[in-house]
């Protein structure tokens, strides 16, 4: 929802089983109006996953990012984007990007370059004053009794939303996103160990053109819960940050790793005064301020909660 009341959402076709869209409309309800408004997307001989809509209320704009491939269950070749332009009603630019070599040997941790983007979600989209935009997308995947988990695995519940209607985690203030175990409203069973790697960030100008990009690496996980691993954000204006757990002599050290408007990472110190009694949750962390960030912590059973600040 924009700022001033207009409704967007995606209507993806086909069955709650369906692994790959190749068909879906954008749905605008006007804050005025009483009835929907449908727009069929230009999906041309690829296959889209893990759509996102991100409104630009600067601009009165509504951006579309997917993944896509180029054959059914195939390997991500790329990103796919759409901006409507909410004042016309109408669409702006269609784009494809093709992850190229170098992006795929970046961020890839291990196996072939050709797979490297298949455990990659887009997680966070963030929307610059001259239309352009940056996404970061994270790896993450699960094994279930020493098996590995793809991305296609987690399609196979059909009596789960496969819009997430009633998934808490899609909806909820206290999730700044949700992991693809989630996506159809759920947790599949027989997760043993969950896995979260290498964030690729991707800066693009107001037309879709892919300016640069670069890999913050990190390695990550967890048995039976997801609580302690991923990241949160915190944007100073200045820089985007990413805060997470990583493993230190059997220690979990919240670490920050920062990325500039020109795509340059820079690797901060130790955070001042961290504890070893406490461990943090920093997916679930909230900015609050331009230089404060509130993350949930665990302290023995007990839940709280520690400020950041920057």
């Amino acid at each position: 929802m924009d700022n001033d009341g207009t409704f967007a959402f995606l209507k993806p076709a086909g069955s709650s089983q369906e692994d790959n869209i190749t068909q879906a409309s954008l749905m605008v309800k006007n804050a005025e109006s009483d009835s929907l408004f449908s727009y069929n997307l230009p999906i041309t001989k690829i296959y889209l996953d893990n759509i996102k809509i991100k409104i630009d209320n600067t601009n009165k704009h509504f951006l579309l990012t997917s993944f896509y491939s180029k054959v059914k269950r195939g390997n991500i070749d790329g990103l796919y984007c759409l901006l409507w332009d909410k004042a016309q009603a109408r669409e702006l630019f269609v784009t494809t990007s093709t992850f190229s070599d170098e992006m795929r040997n970046d961020a890839k941790s291990e196996g072939s370059p050709k797979a490297a983007f298949n455990d990659f979600y887009v997680q966070n989209i963030l929307i610059k004053k001259d239309g352009g935009f940056a996404i970061a997308a994270e790896s993450v995947y699960s094994s279930s009794r020493g098996n590995y988990n793809n991305r296609w695995d987690y399609y196979n519940y059909p009596y789960m939303s496969p819009y997430g209607y009633y998934n808490y985690y899609s909806y909820s203030p206290l999730y700044n996103y949700y992991y693809p175990w989630y996506r159809w409203g759920g947790m599949p069973m027989q997760i043993n160990r969950f896995y979260a790697d290498n964030i690729a960030v991707m800066s693009f100008d107001s037309t879709a053109n892919l300016i640069w990009s670069n890999v913050i690496h990190k390695s990550q996980y967890d048995d039976y819960t997801d609580n302690f691993i991923g990241y949160g954000t915190m944007n100073t204006g200045t820089q985007f940050h990413f805060l997470y757990n990583q493993s230190e002599k059997r220690t979990l050290l919240l670490t920050d790793q920062s990325i500039t408007p020109d795509g340059q990472v820079n690797h901060a110190p130790t955070l001042h005064e961290l504890s070893k009694d406490y461990q943090f949750m920093p997916r679930f962390s909230k900015q609050v301020s331009s230089h404060e960030l509130i993350i949930p912590c665990q302290y023995r059973n007990f839940v709280c909660f520690a400020k950041v600040e920057f």
